[in-house]
């Protein structure tokens, strides 16, 4: 017989009502300022939006009670997703930033009032010994982490985050759904739930975007970290197993680089340049900083160092955290049934195809042809139910579904060859390997798990293979190609690698059981983590704004209106965040990453080289100029003295001039 759960005494309750008092009073209530007032209100603001929906929501709608580490899992997971799609709903519907912001405050201060007085289980709290050495291993990875992002601007702004940061302008200025602000006029073709996201905490916390970007990578650290705990969770309850798969998930991606090293070689003798001085510059360590470490740990295509990704500007950290929590979420239901498996998948699937839509689609390949493989060889599996394999595959449709018109919005002005062509690239093949080789060598010679009869087991193979053979067989724009897919398959791979280190610690003896684990983090962790870190943290700093353009912003912001428009050289676009303001043309790399109509990418780039060539700016040029009916303009630099630009006075006015830089008006117009 099925008893209701007992109604809370007040003293069970109190705590609750505490910690959410808490939290909304200083998000809501705090006076702005600065010191210790400033970092209490951040952290109940974040508290708020990014920690506490997920949280609530999750124990309002499992019943069962979740362990308290879950539920901080949930609150982690979710409530970016519960932020962004409240504010993406606000906006929609002409709401401004402010009110999104509000509208965030009011479901999350609704859902901790919920969940204050609706009676629910306790939740079970983890062994000490164990959740203080996770603790160390979070503020750890941490400091590691965010200790540069959060000390140094360059870091904060280095990389995509200027694209970034620009599109989160964008949409503050001109709302949803998003031009591109690198080419004007034309419908951003990338997903842009990140950026909302963005543009929320960014008002909420009173930063600028590459801080509130910084604090989304530290808040996605910590998730990994509880993602992978539960997902390895879901197939090993004990505690060494747990955090030795955590571990080898946030630290053992291109581990055996220093194996492959040999293979340098070839270069010195096949190359283009040759001998010892080609041998000295392949493995060269010198100067220790960021381009010289990375280019030794790079061997042939692979990519170098997992939580490069969790510091710098992407939404692809917080996606691969969403795709570590689903692959955990479906084989909790898979085995177990739970609700709290299923509401994990949905929202790490909506996370997924909202902040990297690239992401959800590998997970999706993952998910559903390991379960049509589960149903074909469920006479080999242990307490399969089909229709729990339904209900996951189910859950996977109904999620692509929903998020179909966002996806249509992102996608549809794409070209159809940028949408997974078929491509069995050697190049590609290797640089997945060789950044898994060590974790797939060792989950391979863990054969006792291969034997495994489990759904959750069988699963995880089974799903694991079907992202490996996709992603061997696509091929993404750029060189997305080599520096996206093999995260997807060291994902899995590095779960099962990490049982296969707890066993190989566990089945030796007394003393030898230290020298094992000693073996482990000496040759695999140490390495390339080492060098990746100390590399980063002796990295000087680089000027992404000169002086000249930084005083041309400032004349901008003032002078000229926030819809117009500019044209520079060398694919400069430092006034995309510092304007802000938007570019006619902006980058070849996004160009052809964003998949945007090759016609209209070359006239774009034709205006560009007619302007600053020596050549004269012949009629194609003039009427694509004059076509722009906002206000125009082109940046010259000295180096521009003698091009097209500076020669044909009559179709320009001079706007701005400084010694290092002008600014012209384009005076054209079509009739």
């Amino acid at each position: 017989m099925t008893h209701p759960p007992a109604a809370r005494s007040n003293a069970s309750i109190a705590p609750w009502i505490m910690v959410a008092l808490a939290i909304v009073a200083g998000a809501f209530l705090l006076p702005a300022g600065g010191g210790f007032l400033l970092v209490v209100r951040s952290l109940a603001t974040w508290l708020l939006l990014m920690v506490a929906p997920g949280a609530c929501l999750f124990r309002l709608l499992d019943r069962s009670g979740p362990a308290a580490f879950e539920l901080m899992l949930a609150g982690f997971i979710a409530s970016p997703v519960i932020t962004t799609v409240v504010s993406i709903g606000t906006l929609l519907a002409g709401g401004d930033t402010g009110d999104a912001v509000l509208a965030s405050r009011v479901v999350a201060t609704s859902l901790l009032a919920l969940v204050t007085f609706v009676p629910r289980p306790g939740a079970a709290l983890p062994a000490r010994r164990d959740a203080v050495v996770m603790a160390l291993f979070v503020v750890g990875l941490l400091l590691l982490t965010a200790t540069l992002p959060f000390t140094r601007e360059w870091w904060r702004i280095r990389s995509d985050a200027w694209f970034h940061a620009a599109v989160v302008g964008q949409i503050h200025d001109f709302g949803l759904p998003p031009e591109d602000p690198y080419f004007v006029g034309l419908p951003l073709q990338y997903m842009w739930f990140y950026h909302v996201l963005v543009l929320t905490l960014s008002d909420a916390l009173r930063v600028d975007s590459f801080w509130a970007m910084a604090m989304v990578n530290a808040h996605a650290v910590i998730a990994l970290l509880l993602a992978g705990y539960y997902f390895a969770g879901t197939l090993r309850t004990q505690f060494r197993h747990r955090f030795a798969a955590t571990a080898t998930l946030v630290l053992a991606f291109n581990a055996a680089f220093w194996i492959f090293l040999p293979v340098k070689l070839l270069k010195a003798f096949k190359g283009d340049v040759r001998g010892m001085d080609e041998i000295a510059r392949t493995f060269a360590l010198t100067p220790l900083h960021y381009d010289t470490a990375y280019g030794f740990m790079n061997i042939y295509f692979n990519q170098e160092f997992f939580l490069d990704k969790f510091m710098v500007a992407t939404a692809f950290g917080i996606a691969l955290v969403f795709m570590t929590a689903a692959w955990g979420g479906a084989i909790d239901y898979l085995q177990n049934g739970r609700r709290f498996g299923l509401m994990m998948l949905v929202v790490s699937l909506v996370g997924m195809l909202g902040f990297h839509s690239l992401v959800g689609f590998v997970s999706l390949v993952g998910l559903v042809g390991g379960c049509i493989v589960l149903h074909a060889l469920r006479a080999r599996v242990d307490e399969y139910r089909a229709r729990r394999a339904v209900i996951v595959v189910a859950t996977g449709v109904v999620c692509f579904l929903a998020m179909t018109p966002y996806l249509y919005i992102v996608m549809h002005a794409k070209e159809s060859e940028q949408v997974f062509p078929v491509d069995f690239s050697f190049k590609k093949i290797a640089g997945i390997f060789i950044s898994s080789a060590f974790v797939i060598v060792v989950a391979l010679r863990a054969r006792s798990f291969w034997r495994e009869r489990s759904v959750g087991a069988r699963f995880l193979v089974f799903s694991t293979l079907a992202v490996t053979a996709f992603c061997c067989s696509i091929a993404l724009p750029g060189p997305n190609t080599y520096d996206k897919l093999g995260y997807f398959v060291f994902i899995p791979f590095a779960i099962m690698a990490g049982f296969a280190i707890a066993d190989s610690i566990e089945h030796a003896s007394g003393r030898r059981r230290v020298l094992v684990a000693t073996a482990w983090v000496l040759l695999f962790f140490v390495p390339v983590n080492s060098i990746a870190f100390v590399s980063c943290f002796g990295t000087p700093d680089r000027v992404e704004v000169t002086p000249a353009e930084m005083r041309l912003s400032t004349w901008v912001r003032t002078n000229t209106p926030r819809d117009a428009v500019f044209i520079d050289d060398h694919d400069r676009v430092p006034l995309l965040v510092t304007g802000p303001r938007r570019y006619y043309w902006g980058t070849l790399a996004y160009a052809e990453q964003w998949g945007y109509p090759k016609p209209e990418m070359s006239r774009r780039r034709h205006v560009v080289e007619a302007l600053y060539g020596e050549g004269d700016i012949d009629a194609a040029a003039l009427d694509a100029m004059g076509s722009i009916e906002q206000p125009l303009y082109v940046v010259v630099r000295p180096e521009h003295a003698g091009s097209a630009v500076a020669r044909h006075p009559e179709w320009f006015e001079a706007a701005y001039q400084d010694p290092e830089i002008s600014l012209l008006r384009v005076t054209i117009r079509k009739d």
